[in-house]
């Protein structure tokens, strides 16, 4: 079981068993080697604002004059108008979408730290 824990600034994410379970209501998911979350939680936390355009499958973060506008699916992101291509695509499962934790975390400032050992991520 992995947990999400929020402290002051700090989000803890811990891996077990290829799942991450963000506490207390965030599932995380191991896929091909990286942590995904449920968009909204996580962005929320680290002080951003989602919108959900659903006609095109488009996710906007915006956090101050950052804007971070992401697509279901595809490889390529817009950062602040700019493109920057993603290792993995952000998807769709059981009505949730999930998000690139150290991509989406890193552009709203966070720093992200791999524990392998402990199976943790740290999001500072």
């Amino acid at each position: 079981m992995t947990f999400l824990r929020v402290f002051l600034t700090m989000v803890f994410v811990f891996v077990f068993g290829g799942a991450a379970f963000a506490y207390p209501y965030h599932v995380g998911i191991m896929h091909n080697d990286r942590l995904f979350v449920p968009l909204r939680g996580v962005v929320e936390e680290l002080g951003g604002n989602v919108d959900w355009d659903g006609d095109n499958r488009r996710i906007t973060i915006q956090s101050g004059e950052l804007k971070i506008i992401l697509t279901i699916d595809s490889t390529e992101a817009l950062v602040s108008g700019s493109p920057v291509k993603l290792d993995d695509p952000p998807w769709i499962k059981d009505g949730r979408t999930y998000i690139p934790l150290r991509f989406v975390s890193e552009r709203l400032g966070a720093r992200v730290d791999w524990d392998n050992t402990e199976r943790k991520a740290t999001i500072c």
